[in-house]
C-alpha cells in the first residue's frame, strides 16, 4: 500500500479502514473481528455493529456445527457397536481355526482384536470428522456472508 495516512502526513498507511475507506497508519487503525476501522466516532460504531452481527452468525454456525457433531458421533458409535458385533465372533472363529486350537485364547484374542479394530477405525472416522466439520463451518460462514 502506497498510500500515507489520512491524519499523519508523511507516515505510510497500513490499510484502509472498512467503514469509510480512508487509509490509515497503524496506530488509527482499530482491529475488529474480521475488519480494520479508523477512530473516528462513526467508524467506531459501525465496527461495533459489526462486530455484533459476526458474533451472531458464529453463534448461529456453532449450533449448527455442534449438533452436526452429535448427529454424527451418533451414528459413529451406532457403526462401531454394530462393526464390534460382526467381527468378534469373525475374530474368534478365524482364531480357533487357523492361529490356534485354544478356543478360549481365541475367543479373548477375538474379542479384543475387534476391539483394537474398532477403536483404531474410531480414530480414523475422528481425523475425517474434524476436517469435514471445519470444511462445513467455512461454508457456513460463506453461505451466511460476511455481514
Amino acid at each position: 500500500m502506497k498510500d500515507t495516512c489520512d491524519r499523519h502526513e508523511g507516515v505510510n498507511a497500513v490499510g484502509t479502514c472498512h467503514s469509510c475507506g480512508k487509509p490509515f497508519c497503524a496506530d488509527c487503525l482499530s482491529e475488529g473481528l474480521e475488519d480494520l476501522y479508523c477512530s473516528s466516532a462513526e467508524c467506531q460504531a459501525r465496527m461495533a455493529r459489526d462486530d455484533g452481527i459476526i458474533e451472531e452468525r458464529n453463534g448461529r454456525v456453532d449450533a449448527e456445527i455442534s449438533e452436526m457433531t452429535r448427529a454424527f458421533d451418533s451414528r459413529m458409535i451406532n457403526f462401531l457397536v454394530g462393526l464390534w458385533i460382526v467381527a468378534a465372533p469373525l475374530f474368534v472363529y478365524l482364531g480357533s481355526n487357523g492361529w490356534t486350537t485354544n478356543v478360549g485364547l481365541a475367543s479373548v484374542m477375538g474379542v479384543l482384536g475387534a476391539l483394537v479394530l474398532c477403536l483404531q477405525l474410531r480414530t480414523f472416522i475422528n481425523m475425517y470428522k474434524r476436517r469435514t466439520m471445519n470444511r462445513r463451518r467455512v461454508e457456513l460462514i460463506s453461505e451466511r456472508g460476511k455481514h
